[in-house]
């Protein structure tokens, strides 16, 4: 008897679509609830966490690129002087992403920051 996981492997193109759309919600949810002072969440505000979330469809390919755009892109938003959002939900596919394909400094950097 061999197992599903045998069976039926998943491609790689729809992992990475189902990734981006769960970033993009958690993103988007971590937008409209995110505490403190600053200003009102905008078309730019969510704008930055779809290209976040749209940054991991690249994510394979492009792992060190994708966490320092990602990054950057947050700074936008940061700059923009938004209600602060938890950095470590639009980080986390393309910090994990960047560690396993072995950027581990430069993960540790986006990270620490």
């Amino acid at each position: 008897m061999t197992s599903w996981r045998q069976r039926r492997r998943v491609p790689a193109p729809v992992v990475d679509a189902g990734l981006a759309v769960a970033l993009a919600v958690a993103i988007t949810i971590g937008i409209r609830v995110a505490p403190g002072p600053g200003n009102r969440p905008d078309a730019l505000a969510y704008a930055c966490g779809l290209t976040i979330a749209a940054l991991t469809l690249a994510r394979r390919r492009w792992p060190l690129a994708v966490l320092l755009a990602s990054a950057a892109t947050l700074q936008v938003y940061y700059l923009s002087d938004y209600t602060s959002t938890y950095p470590a939900v639009p980080l986390s596919v393309a910090l994990a992403t960047a560690w396993a394909a072995g950027h581990r400094r430069w993960s540790l950097l986006v990270a620490a920051r």
